[in-house]
């Protein structure tokens, strides 16, 4: 929430619907974004990374590079029946998401996926080159907290000492934190390792999302074969109105028979680096 609370625990001040329509017809522009006055009460008092990453039913896409004034600035809408929904003119199941969300993370309010052949007023779109991330420095800062949440006593490299400094997890995790304007630590969740530790895996999931962090994290924390098996949920893209936002399984086969193999813990070794030593056993799980 935009309090720094999650969903599960949010105040009185930024409080958390999981109903209702926020039809007080007021736009919220916020950070260069804007927030319609017609969607879901859930998607109102967010963070900013929560606008900045997810598209959800009804964000506004601007598409600013489109020569069509009437594509730009489009809600779209991905109950049954919405303009980008199951129901549409495509009917295509796969270029439908199937959770109800889509990923606006990396997407510059000039991208358009008009292409030509589209129809009027598509022919001008165009994405612009983005550098992608291969590390961030959010990512860095993050991996030193939770190594140092982790020390368990008094390492010396050199003349450094590495502990785990309460003062240095705070201004460091903190940097992450206010850079999204979100209060910092306290001095009780600082105090608890078990609890950093539980802000710390939140804080990877929400500020790496998408950037390929996940499928490492969770084999490094040893949660891989719970995680996996969590099903993955989303609005109901067989319904309209309010039905919609009912949180369902999602059912797509693709996404619905997740496989959960204890053996996709380890990657397995290249053939050629085992051959060069005889010795070397491949990783559990896996054949010559």
């Amino acid at each position: 929430m935009a309090d720094g609370r999650t969903i599960e625990n949010s105040s009185e001040e930024y409080p958390y619907f999981t109903d209702g329509i926020w039809n007080n017809g007021t736009d919220l522009n916020f950070s260069g974004y804007t927030l319609k006055g017609n969607v879901h009460k859930m998607y109102v008092n967010r963070e900013l990374r929560f606008y900045a990453s997810i598209g959800f039913s009804g964000a506004l896409w601007p598409m600013l590079s489109s020569s069509n004034l009437s594509k730009r600035n489009i809600q779209f809408w991905y109950n049954l029946n919405g303009n980008a929904g199951k129901n549409t003119t495509r009917n295509l199941p796969y270029n439908v998401n199937t959770t109800g969300y889509s990923l606006k993370k990396f997407v510059h309010p000039e991208d358009s996926w008009g292409a030509p052949g589209q129809g009027t007023g598509y022919e001008n779109s165009r994405r612009l080159e983005k550098a992608y991330p291969i590390i961030r420095y959010a990512e860095i800062l993050l991996a030193y907290v939770e190594a140092l949440n982790n020390l368990t006593s008094t390492h010396a490299i050199q003349d450094y000492q590495l502990t785990r400094d309460i003062d240095e997890m705070r201004y460091y995790f903190n940097m992450v934190r206010f850079r999204a304007g979100l209060p910092g630590l306290t001095e009780s969740e600082l105090a608890s390792r078990e609890t950093m530790q539980d802000l710390i895996e939140r804080e990877r999931m929400v500020e790496l999302l998408h950037e390929n962090a996940r499928f490492w994290d969770v084999r490094r924390w040893g949660k891989y074969e719970i995680t996996e098996r969590e099903p993955i949920q989303g609005m109901d893209m067989d319904a309209d109105g309010l039905a919609f936002y009912n949180v369902v399984p999602v059912n797509q086969t693709i996404a619905r028979n997740r496989v959960v193999d204890k053996k996709l813990i380890l990657a397995p070794i290249e053939l050629n680096e085992i051959r060069k030593s005889p010795s070397m056993d491949q990783n559990p799980g896996y054949q010559y």
